[in-house]
């Protein structure tokens, strides 16, 4: 089967893992991930300076912090489907979700990001106001491109 059959299903995987993974980030009991992130919140993107010339982040042995507080629950999560399904299916639907992570990445860091080159899209424009809705209350608006698993759980503003 062609790849772009699993699109919309990875879609809809990535935006709910992204919703419940961001949202534990939030949690305290998370650890060394709510540290981390809240690190993003606080020191790199405060309320009072929400964008930056280059994106900022700290890095520990040259990896980012990004991808330590989420790249390993990423991983299990996406690996967790692998028993319940063939393993070509389980390549390219886990290649797609990887594939919208990086997307979505892309944009957090554009999102931040004085100047970027997306700032002439009026649909990048509301996904900035979004996401930093996003930062002054920090219980709304967990995912960054598609915001309907927050409105399916009543926490978009």
């Amino acid at each position: 089967m062609n790849i772009s059959f699993y699109i919309p299903g990875a879609w809809f995987i990535y935006h709910t893992m992204e919703y419940f993974l961001h949202r534990f980030s939030h949690n305290p009991k998370s650890g060394y991930i709510y540290k981390i992130h809240k690190k993003h919140h606080t020191k790199h993107y405060p309320i009072t300076d929400l964008m930056s010339k280059e994106y900022k982040t700290d890095y520990t042995y040259g990896i980012s912090d990004g991808l330590l507080a989420h790249g390993p629950s990423t991983i299990l999560s996406i690996c967790s489907f692998y028993p319940f399904m063939d393993t070509t299916v389980f390549i390219k639907l886990s290649s797609c979700i990887l594939l919208i992570a990086y997307i979505s990445d892309y944009f957090h860091t554009h999102i931040h990001t004085r100047d970027s080159w997306l700032d002439k899209h009026e649909w990048f424009i509301k996904m900035r106001e979004i996401h930093f809705n996003h930062h002054k209350n920090t219980s709304k608006n967990f995912n960054i491109i598609d915001m309907n698993i927050d409105k399916l759980l009543k926490t978009y503003k």
